[in-house]
């Protein structure tokens, strides 16, 4: 029985380390803003054997820390979460704060840009006649449903080739010219995940971006 009940206060959680692997904090999704939960490989893991990394996933009990000073709960039964198992599959939300966890973003930008990442939008790309710069991404097939595109601010690592016609993932922002009213930064090719949950019209609006280019070639 009190295996039961602790394995239903078990949490999954991202490991970020502080000057070394002994000792720094977990972060979950739901306390993302503080306070982190307490990581000391001495008490925490709950095989001692077993080495963890920076930006890892992994499951654990929380309690509260019995030296009643901060931070106010410590992990406990720390274990390296292989996907799977009762969890089913890693959330998104938590494979986006691995990435940036792993990227090494400081902890106040952590969460900003955490926060930002989660409105992240699909649209199809669309190059103005031969320029590769400059465009707009359509979210639906119609003129009024785009955002502004220009690589060299647009585009999240400026090194990956993005193509016209292409499915890309994007953070939109309130244009500070005005028009077009909004465009995209973080622009990348989506992944997995995003893949999965497209709308179902998105194939009418890729169609709708490279008629649109026929004609205009």
């Amino acid at each position: 029985k009190s295996r039961w009940s602790s394995k239903s206060r078990t949490e999954l959680g991202i490991i970020s380390f502080k000057d070394t692997n002994d000792y720094g904090y977990i972060l979950t999704i739901k306390d993302l803003d503080g306070p982190w939960v307490g990581y000391y490989s001495w008490k925490s893991l709950e095989d001692p054997s077993v080495s963890l990394r920076h930006g890892d996933i992994v499951s654990f009990v929380r309690v509260p820390n019995p030296r009643q000073s901060p931070p106010p709960f410590i992990a406990t039964q720390v274990r390296l979460h292989k996907g799977g198992n009762a969890y089913g599959m890693i959330p998104p939300q938590v494979l986006r704060l691995q990435e940036l966890i792993k990227e090494g973003v400081p902890g106040k930008q952590l969460v900003f840009r955490f926060r930002r990442e989660a409105k992240r939008e699909q649209g199809i790309l669309s190059f103005k006649g031969a320029i590769k710069d400059k465009g707009y991404i359509y979210v639906a097939d119609r003129e009024d449903a785009r955002i502004g595109f220009r690589a060299h601010k647009s585009l999240l690592h400026p090194q990956v080739e993005v193509k016209n016609g292409d499915l890309v993932s994007f953070i939109r922002q309130k244009s500070p010219r005005g028009y077009p009213p909004f465009i995209a930064v973080g622009v990348r090719p989506t992944d997995e995940n995003e893949v999965k949950n497209l709308p179902a019209d998105i194939s009418l609006v890729r169609n709708y971006v490279l008629n649109k280019r026929l004609i205009m070639d």
